[in-house]
């Protein structure tokens, strides 16, 4: 006897199911969309990483080794569209601009593609170790041979003081500030002579006619070290470091090398 049913098993098998398929052709091809546009999102992130970082190294003289750049976690191929990238941090492990030696760290918003273009905003912060202090005030400590370093929140600096035809050692802890483009160098104690005065009671004293330089506040100018087009928000200690930080509005990478001035002294 025929089996009834055995008709019926080739037309099952050949039964399809057009909506199922349909559903898995736009699976694959939106799998296929989103792959192609994290590989088109990875090519642009890693071509605007090289154009930043090509624009910091010229425009800073750093080393490229020592230049690292951080785009955010936004995608970047709708900035790469948009011609502008939204925000760009760059960190320096070894910087030198003037008097400014250390690491610095750069912040930028609305940045062009171009480095000639102006950013909405670029702030600099430069860390400064007790490495890179004698740089930074030496000229305004008086001797060659002086020494600072950074002592219970503030700068310290130790130098040979000629006085009556002897030399002493002296040091003076200083309050740090900033007026203008200048450090700013406050005495808040003076050790000479083996003992330790305050500014005031060094000046009463019967020192106090020889040793002038060292109660009066000192600043140095540290415009030659920063881009002409930034002006200097602050001088503080943190941690054991000295920050110097900066910021400009409406400023190119290109602008980065054009350094200020300091008056004649």
């Amino acid at each position: 006897m025929t089996d009834p049913f055995e008709s019926l098993e080739p037309s099952v098998r050949r039964k399809r199911h057009p909506i199922r398929n349909t559903i898995i052709v736009l699976v694959i091809i939106a799998v296929l969309g989103v792959s192609g546009y994290f590989v088109a999102n990875s090519l642009a992130t890693s071509f605007a990483l090289t154009a930043v970082k090509t624009g910091v190294v010229q425009e800073t003289g750093a080393n490229a080794s020592d230049v690292h750049v951080n785009l955010g976690k936004k995608a970047i191929l709708p900035q790469i569209i948009g011609r502008q990238l939204d925000h760009v941090h760059v960190t320096i492990d070894s910087f030198t601009s003037g008097t400014l030696t250390g690491s610095a760290v750069f912040d930028a918003t609305g940045v062009p593609l171009s480095t000639s273009g102006p950013a909405s905003e670029i702030s600099i912060a430069v860390s400064i170790g007790d490495e890179g202090l004698l740089e930074l005030v030496q000229s305004e400590a008086g001797q060659t041979q002086s020494q600072a370093k950074i002592v219970d929140g503030g700068i310290s600096v130790t130098s040979k003081e000629k006085v009556l035809g002897h030399t002493v050692a002296a040091s003076v802890d200083f309050v740090v500030s900033s007026s203008g483009y200048n450090l700013v160098l406050t005495p808040r104690t003076i050790h000479f002579g083996g003992k330790a005065y305050t500014p005031t009671a060094l000046k009463k004293s019967i020192y106090g006619p020889l040793v002038k330089g060292l109660i009066t506040t000192r600043t140095q100018c540290l415009a030659a070290g920063l881009p002409s087009a930034m002006h200097l928000t602050g001088v503080q200690v943190v941690g054991s470091r000295i920050v110097v930080s900066a910021t400009g509005t409406d400023l190119s990478l290109q602008s980065l090398s054009s350094k200020g001035t300091c008056p004649a002294t």
